[in-house]
């Protein structure tokens, strides 16, 4: 009853925040992730929980990555990257390439002094090249502790805010001077609207009723078949092969016209990972994230620092121009929602098309290579 209990609170939370976040104006600018993160760690450590809550939360947190991973790659039209053209699919390739580079960097100078640097190394791999699903299933296949995995999340959170904030205003100014100008060849593309109140309420009508069961439906089947592959593999090697398994049963099946059609799969997914960060948030301890941040945030703006600034120099080598640089790296770095008020802001709609295709392709590579790095980096 208590294992219950827990649940159906943790599961609900986002929709209070979802709630929250749209009829208040204070908080209406802030990410409905960042407050399930800040809620989560407020009941954890409030005392409220009863005793023998972890093993709850870390069984939710297990369960709700498993199930966000096939949620969300399902719906991708994965097929999309053959139309990008060089410029965008070069520029997608510098930026993956100039995150693992400075990551590995990073790991060189500080990693002696912070724990488990190899496996931060691989979250922001995975993050800055997919995004916070990406970095929620390497947090499990890489066992990174909580204290770690939410300090890096937080430091993301800063530094990642400044950087958006200067593509949305001095960036265009500046990295137009510095890169080629734009040079039309793109045509227009759907936008992907963030989770919302309405999108929510559709979900739950009685007509789409049927389509959210399909969708849970075909994510249970997949997360089934890439445990069932996991136990071909002894010990840590295990979880490693299951969330590698799961990504990758879901990208063939995304390739299914009728699964990659079923609505509302990529909301359905956004709302588990909400429900995730809630719970990992409750699990984190907050003494010892207050002493594990400051090292972690050196770490992450180091990296997301000399990444960008690698990211320029080989657009800069290569002739890639200055809005197709700022739309990747922001499809890169954040996720292909973001991508919209980038364009808006460069006043090029026709690149929204290959930004959300660039971070589709983001959100099915992150995990390989973040696995991949982390285990290079441990061999050091």
């Amino acid at each position: 009853m208590v294992a219950f209990g827990i649940t159906a609170l943790y599961v609900f939370i986002p929709l209070g925040i979802v709630i929250f976040v749209e009829t208040s104006s204070i908080v209406r600018r802030v990410r409905p992730i960042i407050l399930c993160y800040i809620v989560g760690i407020l009941i954890g450590n409030s005392g409220l929980l009863p005793e023998g809550s972890f093993p709850v939360l870390d069984a939710i947190s297990t369960v709700t990555v498993a199930l966000s991973l096939p949620l969300m790659l399902i719906s991708l039209d994965l097929s999309r990257w053959r139309e990008l053209t060089g410029r965008a699919g070069l520029s997608m390739a510098f930026a993956f390439f100039a995150i693992m580079s400075s990551s590995a960097v990073c790991f060189l100078l500080f990693g002696s002094g912070i724990d488990e640097s190899a496996k931060i190394a691989g979250l922001l791999v995975g993050v800055y090249t997919g995004g916070t699903p990406n970095m929620a299933a390497l947090q499990r296949a890489l066992q990174v502790n909580t204290e770690s995995y939410l300090a890096v999340h937080t430091a993301d959170v800063l530094v990642g805010g400044v950087y958006l904030l200067f593509l949305l205003t001095l960036g265009r100014r500046i990295i137009r001077k510095i890169l080629p100008r734009y040079r039309d060849s793109y045509t227009e593309g759907r936008e992907i609207e963030p989770l919302s109140l309405k999108a929510l309420r559709t979900m739950i009508t009685d007509r789409a009723g049927g389509s959210v069961m399909a969708s849970l439906g075909v994510a249970l089947g997949i997360v089934v078949l890439g445990g069932a592959f996991s136990l071909f593999f002894p010990g840590e090697a295990s979880t490693v092969a299951a969330i590698l398994g799961i990504t990758s049963i879901a990208i063939g099946a995304s390739f299914i016209p009728r699964i990659r059609e079923l609505p509302h799969s990529f909301k359905i997914g956004e709302y588990v990972i909400l429900v995730f960060c809630a719970a990992v948030g409750s699990m984190a301890d907050f003494t010892k994230l207050l002493t594990t941040i400051p090292s972690v945030l050196g770490y992450v703006t180091a990296a997301l620092g000399i990444s960008i600034l690698i990211h320029l120099l080989l657009c800069r080598i290569f002739g890639v121009d200055a809005d197709t640089m700022m739309i990747t790296s922001t499809s890169a770095i954040y996720s292909p929602p973001f991508v919209s008020a980038v364009a808006i802001s460069l006043n090029n709609r026709n690149l929204i098309f290959p930004g959300i295709t660039t971070g589709i392709i983001g959100y099915a590579a992150g995990n390989y290579l973040g696995v991949l790095l982390a285990r290079l980096l441990t061999l050091v």
